[in-house]
């Protein structure tokens, strides 16, 4: 089948019934539906460089939680992602012909093969960042489309490059004691907002 074979294929595609056809589970694509890919700037700043990986190694796919800011749009799910890959300005986040090629490689290929091919192959490893505190993992790079389909379709395990950083505890902590005062000043304001709505429930019966 050619490229324009698959991605005419692919356009046309019912995804969540094909999916739920070969037996990914409701749940993994619910989770999908709620959540963003991508890394928390604040939590981002906490990090810095520490090394690189001398071989690839193979991770877990369920702990890569993150992808490359350029290709996610952070205010959209991870599955609206893959579903409208065309963001507000018009430029492809996800490459369509490459979700295309991916996906047809899961639905033509037995499972076992398809889960041996991300964990060994030949074309240009996965690149990912490894956050060490947090124990999760962010797309630094090449990969994007691969592991995206790998999340989706349960792939468990598969072969990367990993770039390892170290969280700040000082900067940490002084974000967590910020997001702290920001909630606790919606709560207070809440409750003004409440008393003030009770004071004035209050005065109006006693007319």
């Amino acid at each position: 089948m050619s490229k324009n074979e698959i991605l005419k294929k692919w356009i046309t595609i019912d995804l969540e019934k094909e999916l739920l056809s070969k037996g990914v589970s409701e749940k993994n694509i619910e989770i999908l539906k709620s959540k963003t890919g991508v890394m928390p700037e604040d939590l981002e700043e906490c990090y810095y460089y520490a090394k690189r990986s001398e071989e690839k190694q193979i991770i877990e796919t369920s702990k890569i939680s993150w992808f490359t800011s350029t290709r996610v749009n952070e205010h959209e799910t991870l599955w609206t992602n893959i579903m409208a890959p065309a963001c507000d300005d018009h430029r492809e986040r996800f490459s369509q012909m490459r979700l295309a090629i991916c996906f047809n490689h899961f639905f033509e290929d037995q499972f076992e093969d398809f889960c041996e091919w991300y964990q060994d192959n030949d074309e240009e490893p996965i690149k990912l960042n490894y956050y060490i505190q947090d124990d999760r993992y962010e797309v630094g790079g090449n990969g994007n489309h691969r592991t995206l389909v790998a999340r989706v379709t349960n792939v468990p395990l598969l072969l990367a490059t990993v770039h390892f950083f170290e969280r700040d505890e000082a900067k940490y902590e002084e974000m967590i004691d910020k997001k702290k005062k920001i909630e606790n000043d919606k709560k207070v304001k809440a409750n003004k907002g409440f008393l003030k709505t009770c004071f004035k429930q209050f005065f109006e019966k006693s007319k």
